[in-house]
Formats: structure tokens, C-alpha cells, sequence
């Protein structure tokens, strides 16, 4: 069982897959997203990608959408995941993220 920090990136300005859970596991994650940029809020969209639609960047899969203020973070936790299921995020380089959780 893996626990502890489960992915971390940097934005890239395009959509990019952080995490995706182990075939055969489910992943309970919680998301820190971090704006470093000091005068400037700056657009994120976290997505959580069922492993039926690997690779999809659509809107239904929108955990979040959202202005992170300057210097500001957002948490969100206990976001529950399935086998092969992927959490992406969209964000400038401004932006950086790390996911912790457990899998089972």
C-alpha cells in the first residue's frame, strides 16, 4: 500500500496527467494547489479522468475551474479514485501542485 506524496508538478499552460491510480487499486487523494506568482491570480482546472475516457480533457470531468488569488492555495480533500483513473491539471508555470493520499 503506497501512501505519502503521489504526484507533483509544475504548470505547463496544457493539460498534463499528475496521477493515475495503479491497476487493480483505488486511491483516496487529497490536491494542494499553490500559486506562486506574487501580484497576478492565475486559472486552474483540475480534472478527474475515469479510465474510460483516458486522455480526455472535457469539461464533465472538471473537478475544479476556478482563479487561485496570488500567493493563495487551494485545497481539496478526499477525493476518491478508481483503478486507472487519472487526475490532470491545467495551469501556468506559475502554478505548482502536489497530491498525497493512500492506495489500497
Amino acid at each position: 500500500m503506497a501512501s505519502g506524496i503521489l504526484g507533483q508538478a509544475v504548470g505547463t499552460g496544457s493539460e498534463a496527467i499528475i496521477y493515475t491510480v495503479p491497476a487493480g487499486k483505488l486511491a483516496v487523494v487529497n490536491v494542494s494547489i499553490i500559486n506562486n506568482d506574487a501580484s497576478n491570480d492565475e486559472t486552474v482546472v483540475l480534472r478527474l479522468v475515469p479510465t474510460a475516457d483516458s486522455g480526455s480533457s472535457s469539461a464533465k470531468h472538471n473537478l475544479e475551474n476556478m482563479s487561485v488569488v496570488s500567493n493563495g492555495v487551494v485545497e481539496r480533500t478526499n477525493i476518491v479514485m478508481g483503478a486507472d483513473d487519472e487526475l490532470t491539471f491545467n495551469a501556468s508555470s506559475d502554478v505548482s501542485i502536489s497530491i498525497y493520499g493512500v492506495e489500497e
